[in-house]
């Protein structure tokens, strides 16, 4: 009987061995904590341009008296197919002064795994608002800088503005 379980036990072994063992250096996925850019506008539409290569999105963010309103618009001549790889469609991060990561909204949070699929026609535009009470929530005083990211899988688009806390 051991003689019929050994070639069983070997093969478990094997692929128990070879689970796991990769020599790939893909860092796709890790965070990146670093501060956005703060460069010319030059510099900043040329970073756009490298996210979203056809301009066929513009966002901007809109700072009124109790709201951050972030902006999605589509300036292609054509309809867009938006797809989200969840329920998230946008996120924000809060930066210090000094560029350090201090809250991401999406952080700790839930989202629906499923594929979701939304038409954006020309000339139209998705808006998100968000409470300036819930984004100015546990911040000492200081200057800080919000950057709304759109989670739209194939275009992404992100824009940014400072605020203040007294």
């Amino acid at each position: 009987m051991l003689k019929k379980l050994t070639p069983l036990f070997l093969f478990v072994l094997f692929v128990a061995a070879a689970c796991g063992t990769t020599n790939s250096t893909d860092n796709s996925l890790t965070e990146n904590n670093s501060s956005p850019s703060t460069g010319s506008k030059e510099e900043k539409k040329r970073e756009l341009e490298l996210t979203n290569p056809d301009n066929t999105l513009q966002a901007n963010v809109q700072l009124e008296e109790d709201s951050f309103i972030f902006i999605v618009e589509n300036t292609d001549e054509n309809d867009l197919e938006i797809l989200f790889s969840s329920s998230q469609e946008f996120d924000y991060i809060v930066f210090d002064e000094n560029g350090k990561k201090i809250k991401q909204h999406s952080d700790g949070m839930m989202y629906t795994q499923a594929i979701v699929e939304t038409t954006l026609s020309s000339g139209e535009s998705l808006t998100y608002t968000v409470s300036t009470d819930e984004v100015k929530a546990d911040l000492p005083q200081g200057t800080y800088k919000i950057q709304f990211l759109f989670a739209g899988a194939d275009l992404p688009v992100q824009a940014s503005t400072n605020f203040e806390v007294n």
